[in-house]
C-alpha cells in the first residue's frame, strides 16, 4: 500500500480537511469500455496515497457509479464528494445540456441515488453560459444548500468572463482551468479569494502536451488521449514542444513540474487530474506533496504577489 504521501498537504473545506490534489472521475477511466475493476484500484490507490477529494458529474459516463463502487461501506466523512448539474447524459451516452430547474432536480436526484449518498460537499453548474446564471437557477443551488443535499455550491468553467460573474453571486466555489499552460485565470484567483469564495483547479496537467509521447499514441488509450489534445487545440505539439523547453530549466520532469505547478500555487484549494493508472495516482501524489518554491513558478510564468498568503 502506497504511503500517505499528501499528509502534509492538507487544506480546509469550511473546516474539513481535503487533499491539495483531487481525482477527477471522468474521461477514459470513466467510460465503459475502460475496465471497471482496474477503475477501482485507481480509487483505492489514490485513497492510499492521501487523496481524499473526489469529483464527478452525471455526463462523465460511468463516473458516479464507479465512484459509489468505491465509497460504499466508507466513512463518507473523510472525503469530499463533489458533482454537477446542467450537463446530461441519455442512455445511448449522447451529452446534452439544461439549466431548467425540473431537469437540473431530475438529475441531481438522480446523482444522489447512483453515488449513494445523501448529500455533497459541493454541487456545481457544470459549464453555464452567462445567461444561464438566472435568480432561478441560482435560488435552486441555494435550495439544495438549503436543505442539506450539497455543503457548498458553485459553477466550474473554464470561460473567464462566466468565472468573472462568480465574484458578484452567492457561490462558495469555483472549479476553472488551471496549469502550467494556462494562466489566464491568476488574476481572478485571487478575487475569488478576497470574495470568499473556494478555488478549485482542474486540467492542471495541461493534458501532457509538454511531453512528446502525447504525440506519439501507441495504444487506444492513448490514441484517446492524443484525440482529446487535438480536438481542443490543433496546433497542441507545437505549444506543447515550447512548453517543454520552458520547463527543462528545472531540475524534474515536465509531468512532476506540471504538478508542483498546480498545487503550489496558495489560492487554490484542490487540483484535479486523472488518469488510468495507478502507478500514476501514486507518482502524482508523491510530486503534489513538494510544491514549486516562488522562485521556480516565476522561471514558469507565474507572478502571484509575494504579499499573498499561502493557503
Amino acid at each position: 500500500m502506497a504511503p500517505d504521501q499528501l499528509a502534509g498537504m492538507r487544506r480546509l473545506l469550511n473546516g474539513k480537511p481535503i487533499s491539495a490534489l483531487g481525482f477527477g472521475c471522468s474521461s477514459l477511466w470513466a467510460k465503459p469500455r475502460f475496465d471497471a475493476d482496474v477503475a477501482h484500484e485507481i480509487l483505492l490507490a489514490a485513497d492510499a496515497a492521501g487523496i481524499n477529494h473526489f469529483d464527478t458529474s452525471p455526463s462523465y459516463a460511468d463516473g458516479e457509479v464507479r465512484l459509489a463502487r468505491f465509497l460504499q461501506g466508507r466513512d463518507l466523512g473523510r472525503y469530499v464528494i463533489s458533482t454537477k448539474v446542467g450537463t446530461h447524459q441519455n442512455a445511448d451516452g449522447s451529452l446534452w445540456r439544461s439549466f431548467e430547474i425540473g431537469d437540473m432536480r431530475r438529475s441531481f436526484d438522480s446523482s444522489l441515488a447512483r453515488l449513494g449518498v445523501e448529500k455533497v460537499d459541493i454541487l456545481y453548474l457544470h459549464g453555464p453560459a452567462l445567461e444561464n446564471m438566472s435568480r432561478p437557477v441560482l435560488d435552486f443551488l441555494l435550495e439544495q444548500k438549503a436543505q442539506g443535499r450539497a455543503d457548498h455550491i458553485g459553477i466550474n468553467s473554464f470561460d473567464p468572463p462566466v468565472v468573472q460573474a462568480a465574484l458578484d453571486l452567492p457561490l462558495d466555489a469555483v472549479m476553472l482551468q488551471y496549469s502550467v499552460a494556462d494562466l489566464r485565470f491568476e488574476r481572478l484567483i485571487r478575487q475569488l479569494h478576497e470574495q470568499g469564495k473556494m478555488v478549485m483547479a482542474g486540467t492542471i496537467l495541461a493534458q501532457s502536451i509538454f511531453d512528446r509521447r502525447t504525440f506519439m499514441p501507441t495504444n487506444l488509450n492513448s490514441l484517446w488521449y492524443f484525440l482529446r489534445a487535438f480536438k481542443n487545440g490543433p496546433a497542441f505539439p507545437f505549444k506543447g514542444m515550447a512548453l517543454a523547453r520552458k520547463m527543462k530549466r528545472l531540475d524534474m520532469t515536465p509531468h512532476e513540474a506540471a504538478l508542483r505547478f498546480a498545487v503550489g500555487h496558495p489560492l487554490v484549494t484542490s487540483c484535479l487530474f486523472g488518469t488510468t493508472r495507478a502507478a500514476h495516482v501514486i507518482a502524482n501524489a508523491a510530486a503534489a506533496s513538494r510544491p514549486l518554491t516562488p522562485e521556480q513558478r516565476a522561471m514558469l510564468g507565474s507572478r502571484i504577489p509575494e504579499t499573498v498568503q499561502r493557503y
